[in-house]
């Protein structure tokens, strides 16, 4: 128990005496984290107490985990639970967000739960080469990592300390026995982000620093089999303005019962937090009609603005912005009618600084899938859209065939949107003639929220 008790301690003497400190903790907690117990998750983010939390197949229990740790902010979108306030800035684009460590500082938090088949340990078990290998890395988790390498390293540039956490299903090239540079690891390493733990911990012989699979209780399903290989596929990454000077994993020896197939990692940092941006954020991006808009802002102190909500042109609740550059307001939504809207901040001559879309509908809408017709022709594109869907990071949409997910896509956090399935799609294309299901998947889980049939000919 002597790592987590020095984090705790290490975590509370930064929050209490120094605004550098910044302790990160990322969870994937499985299945939701009820397959053992839901409460023992909880009860080792309380007991460790880190400043920020990032968790892996939450299944939109992020709200629920906060409120029961008595924590004030969370943000569903990006599943990270923290004590400090969370910003989604409208240039996040479900790719970060942004921690304010003290008034007017922050700090950039992505969080990722890469694809886990194919699995490529298991693929070298099966006698697989080195290039096949690379190419299933490539085609699959590095695909999956695409708009965080293209936005992540230019806020880190910007002087902005970013943290890329996550489940990323890849073992690291820095841990690689037969001299693998597996690309996730080895790209990130390219573009500045630094491997936490083992900036810390640099002999994998002594302190291999296994992430699954963790000793946990047997559960109905899939269990780990002792004689499965342990890999370390669980990382803190760090870029930009911060020291790394703790970094460890927590698991089985240090509570139990343990509660997911995953062992926990928690780094800690110095940091030196940068300058708020100008933005405008919403606390939610779909709202029923009725519920309370919070809009929290930040703007130069040059000239009055003016924060409102508009339709296309029309403009509602304007509100004079004068005294406080930084702030929160709150809007009431009865009176508005369901569709697409926009949140701007503007200067008095009109000229916007930031705006941020959001949504409003019915409190009886729930996610829909469309498609064009229910009949395709074999290699005909499949397009499907979608509308209502809260816009989760990790909402995904997965054709299906008695049950066996044959293709999938997530997506990409918006609320309205549309995946088309044709020959770029990585694994199942072209689908035989059959029958088939698409289903629309809520925050990373495995459980479809609504589907739609049809054929292929």
């Amino acid at each position: 128990m002597f790592w987590p008790v020095f984090l705790i301690f290490i975590c509370g003497f930064a929050r209490l005496f120094a605004s550098c400190g910044c302790t990160v903790m990322g969870f994937n907690i499985e299945d939701g984290g009820g397959l053992v117990s839901l409460s023992q998750v909880i009860h080792v983010i309380r007991s460790v107490n880190p400043d920020i939390v990032c968790i892996q197949e939450a299944e939109g229990r992020v709200p629920y985990i906060a409120q029961a740790l008595g924590w004030p902010y969370y943000n569903s979108r990006m599943r990270v639970i923290s004590h400090y306030p969370i910003i989604d800035p409208p240039e996040g684009k479900g790719v970060y967000v942004f921690v304010e460590m003290e008034p007017g500082k922050v700090v950039a938090v992505s969080n990722v739960h890469l694809p886990s088949d194919p699995y490529g340990p298991y693929l070298f078990h099966e006698g697989k080469s080195n290039a096949y290998v690379k190419g299933v890395e490539h085609k699959v988790r590095l695909a999956a990592l695409k708009r965080q390498l293209q936005i992540l390293p230019d806020l880190a540039a910007d002087g902005v300390p970013t943290f890329l956490v996550g489940d990323f299903n890849a073992p690291s090239y820095l841990d690689s026995k037969r001299g693998f540079k597996w690309p996730v690891s080895h790209e990130l390493a390219k573009i500045g982000f630094r491997d936490s733990y083992r900036e810390v911990h640099r002999s994998v012989k002594k302190e291999p620093g296994f992430t699954w699979w963790a000793a946990r209780p047997k559960v109905a399903g899939w269990n780990p089999d002792p004689k499965d290989p342990h890999d370390r596929i669980d990382f803190i990454y760090v870029n930009g303005p911060a020291k790394t000077v703790g970094s460890t994993t927590i698991g089985a020896k240090d509570f139990s019962p343990w509660p997911s197939d995953h062992r926990v990692v928690v780094s800690h940092f110095l940091v030196e937090p940068s300058n708020e941006p100008v933005f405008v954020a919403v606390s939610k991006r779909l709202l029923d009609i009725g519920e309370r808009l919070i809009v929290r802002y930040n703007a130069p102190q040059k000239e009055d603005l003016t924060l409102a909500i508009f339709s296309k042109d029309k403009r509602f609740f304007p509100q004079k912005i004068k005294k406080s550059y930084y702030g929160t307001l709150e809007f009431k939504t009865k009176t508005l009618k369901p569709g697409s809207y926009e949140v701007r901040l503007s200067t008095r001559s009109g000229k916007v600084l930031s705006q941020i879309p959001f949504t409003l509908k019915r409190s009886d809408e729930k996610p829909l899938l469309i498609l064009p017709k229910k009949v395709f022709a074999y290699k005909e594109p499949i397009t499907v859209s979608w509308k209502h869907a809260p816009g989760h990071h990790l909402d995904w949409i997965s054709i299906t065939n008695d049950d066996s997910s044959l293709m999938a896509a997530y997506t990409q956090s918006e609320i309205s949107g549309s995946y088309t399935f044709d020959s770029t799609t990585q694994f199942g294309w072209p689908l035989p003639a059959g029958d088939y299901q698409i289903n629309y998947f809520l925050d990373d889980s495995k459980r479809a929220v609504t589907s739609l049939s049809f054929t292929v000919k």
